[in-house]
């Protein structure tokens, strides 16, 4: 699957980016439908969740370029980008959290998840955070591979680092849900 979104990633990185980008954001607006109802949804959730995710991609194009991405050369591919991983890492909390800025204090800053539900919120972000970043460290190595150009793989990191996470969080959530229903029967 990788080496496919590679390909694709070389071939029309623009393109690919933004169909990553509409697959992370269907997959956030049909945990929002699922998790409050169709009848619930208000415009008020999907506005502040496009806010925030807005400005989680201008925070992240801002990192971005803090770390060595092109600054005018490539704006839109870091543009692209950081939106990506805005709809990886931003969106997720703004419909998991809401508005409530004491959750995202405590989770973001203080890292002190209380539920499994945000333990899998940190975990996946961080996999796609430093997903992207372990993928950046092969853009200055001298073999003038295609896949090498920005953002490329740092968008193949990102998304293999948030796949990881989630897969090792759902595994870390089925494990305890085990424990506590075997723990139950001890008892």
């Amino acid at each position: 699957m990788l080496i496919m979104l590679v390909s694709l990633l070389v071939e029309d990185t623009n393109g690919t980016v933004s169909l990553l980008s509409v697959l992370y954001a269907a997959a956030s607006l049909t945990y929002l439908i699922l998790n409050t109802g169709i009848r619930k949804i208000l415009v008020f959730d999907v506005c502040r969740s496009a806010l925030l995710t807005l400005a989680g991609t201008l925070l992240f194009h801002f990192m971005a370029i803090l770390f060595g991405a092109p600054l005018v050369r490539s704006i839109e591919r870091t543009a692209r980008f950081s939106l990506l991983l805005s709809l990886m890492t931003v969106t997720p909390a703004s419909v998991f959290l809401k508005f409530d800025s004491d959750k995202w204090f405590r989770l973001f800053l203080l890292w002190r998840p209380l539920t499994m539900g945000e333990r899998l919120l940190i975990v996946s972000s961080v996999g796609a955070v430093v997903g992207a970043w372990l993928g950046a460290f092969v853009i200055p190595l001298d073999w003038e591979r295609p896949w090498q150009v920005w953002p490329i793989s740092c968008v193949v990191g990102a998304v293999a680092g948030h796949l990881v996470a989630c897969t090792v969080g759902a595994i870390g959530l089925l494990a305890y849900k085990f424990y506590c229903r075997e723990r139950t029967k001890l008892l």
